[in-house]
């Protein structure tokens, strides 16, 4: 095989990478969105295993292709197999990269809907399908939450420090910690590391402040949800 077949060769992969790259991120931005519209979190996870499973045979493959492109080379001279070597070795890591992020984006999105599986809720219901209510209840509603996250947003941006590595071991109440987590499953921290770190840093005192008006925007979004089960048990 001659140095521009090998080079053609590369090309070709180089160019697969990119649009499999590409089209999978396309496809987890899908997901996330359907997710984030129907709740529906075994679906999602189906979902994202199905895509964890094709990165990892899309890697395979490229690297087969690659030993292929190597064991080629050899046919070449040492000056034309060195600069199609040094190729692959730059193409790999780009790969490396590329597909780590990949797993690392789906790993966070399974991170952000594990409401779905401990309990908490999801925050995006397709209200309108389950309950028949008036449209100043549902209004009120969307701005309870909305202020309700806003405020602790606000807060976080403030102060918080985005790359936090280390597990945090802190002593939580039961209660908190479910708000903390929900905190987390609302997008407003990455991690419940992430998010105990913040409270740390931010102070005791402070803390329970912060705490206490999620505590409060949620007991308004209690009775919000009250009075929509009593519309549509009337309807």
């Amino acid at each position: 095989m001659s140095l521009d077949e090998v080079s053609r060769k590369l090309d070709e992969l180089v160019r697969y990478a990119e649009s499999e790259f590409k089209r999978i991120s396309n496809e987890l931005e899908n997901v996330i969105n359907e997710a984030k519209v129907k709740g529906d979190v075994l679906a999602f996870n189906a979902s994202i295993l199905k895509l964890r499973k094709e990165i990892r045979g899309l890697i395979r493959n490229l690297r087969a292709q690659l030993r292929e492109i190597r064991r080629s080379s050899k046919e070449l001279s040492k000056d034309a197999r060195e600069l199609i070597i040094e190729r692959v070795e730059e193409f790999e890591d780009e790969v490396s990269y590329m597909f780590d992020e990949l797993l690392e984006k789906l790993d966070e999105a399974r991170e952000y809907f594990k409401g779905g599986r401990t309990g908490l809720p999801m925050l995006v219901p397709p209200l309108s399908d389950i309950f028949k209510v008036t449209t100043s209840t549902l209004s009120n509603l969307s701005k309870t939450l909305a202020e309700a996250f806003n405020e602790v947003r606000a807060e976080v941006e403030k102060g918080i420090v985005k790359d936090v590595s280390t597990v945090v071991s802190v002593r939580v109440s039961e209660h908190d910690l479910k708000i903390i987590d929900l905190l987390v499953n609302v997008g407003v921290f990455r991690s419940r590391s992430e998010a105990l770190s913040f409270f740390i840093k931010k102070g005791i005192k402070a803390s329970e402040d912060i705490l206490k008006k999620v505590r409060e925007r949620i007991e308004e979004l209690s009775k919000l949800v009250n009075e929509l089960e009593s519309q549509s048990g009337k309807s």
